[in-house]
């Protein structure tokens, strides 16, 4: 794994490869931490605790785990599982957010829809008390994309128009733009969203307050770019992975304000990667 460096910016962030190894990635350089994570098909969510506790929410042989994970000792720990709080017809897929005392996820629900034996495979918004175990659904439909964002109480999700909108206290609000995979920045500031058009595929921020919108990267083809967008925590960077590509998944770290590419890592497959907390 390599990186080259355009700007003296300092940063640091976690990389989970899809074989397990996990990899602090710097403005100085890359270092691998272990190889010992099992092997897993993605990681939805992670949180950092002064550096030595990871909280990862791992996709296992068609399992939902949500899992803690100790950076000392790479000892896992499954919380639970998201099948058994949620019934046959659910298939749970992505975490977008955790904290101490809630989680929200996405999952696939099938619809009966009108004609028989014709079910409609559909995206629901949930969200999981970790103090009680229990599970509720949040009263947001048309949901088209299973990657989503949270920020305080309001969600920021795309539907099925692909217009993103913003949901708070049982309203959804359309924002006016249009792209996937919304990821709204720690300070409620900006919004990042992937879009795709003729040749390529670029990563767009949305300026909430000016409510304007820049280009800051793109790559050439559909479906280029990992769906995955990830913030710093003062909102000044965003992590982009590029899809495919003769095998390669190269990670940039970008400045949110003037498109500088600051980091290009040459990695294996990642599967998430999370900013660590300052």
């Amino acid at each position: 794994m390599t990186g080259s460096l355009s700007a003296a910016t300092d940063f640091t962030l976690l990389e989970f490869s899809c074989n397990g190894s996990v990899w602090e990635c710097s403005s100085k350089e890359a270092v691998l931490l272990s190889n010992s994570l099992e092997s897993h098909n993605g990681i939805s969510w992670g949180r950092v605790h002064d550096f030595n506790f990871y909280e990862i929410f791992l996709s296992e042989d068609n399992e939902e785990i949500l899992a803690s994970t100790d950076l000392r000792t790479y000892k896992k720990t499954e919380i639970f599982n998201l099948h058994s709080l949620t019934d046959k017809d659910h298939e749970p897929i992505f975490i977008g957010y955790v904290d101490d005392d809630w989680i929200l996820f996405s999952a696939y629900y099938f619809d009966e829809g009108k004609l028989p034996n014709k079910k409609k495979k559909k995206i629901q918004l949930y969200e999981f008390n970790r103090n009680q175990k229990t599970v509720k659904k949040l009263p947001v439909d048309g949901i088209a994309d299973f990657k989503f964002s949270v920020l305080n109480d309001r969600v920021y999700y795309t539907g099925e128009d692909g217009a993103i909108f913003e949901y708070s206290n049982g309203t959804s609000r359309d924002l006016g733009i249009i792209g996937w995979g919304a990821s709204i920045s720690p300070d409620g500031n900006k919004l990042a969203f992937r879009r795709t058009g003729l040749l390529y595929e670029k990563v767009y921020i949305y300026d909430m307050n000016n409510m304007t919108t820049a280009s800051i990267i793109k790559f050439f083809g559909h479906n280029s770019i990992n769906p995955v967008l990830r913030w710093s925590y003062d909102s000044s960077l965003i992590a982009v992975q590029k899809n495919g590509g003769l095998g390669a998944y190269p990670l940039f770290v970008i400045d949110a304000s003037s498109s500088e590419i600051l980091k290009k890592f040459e990695v294996d497959r990642a599967c998430n990667w999370f900013f660590l907390t300052p």
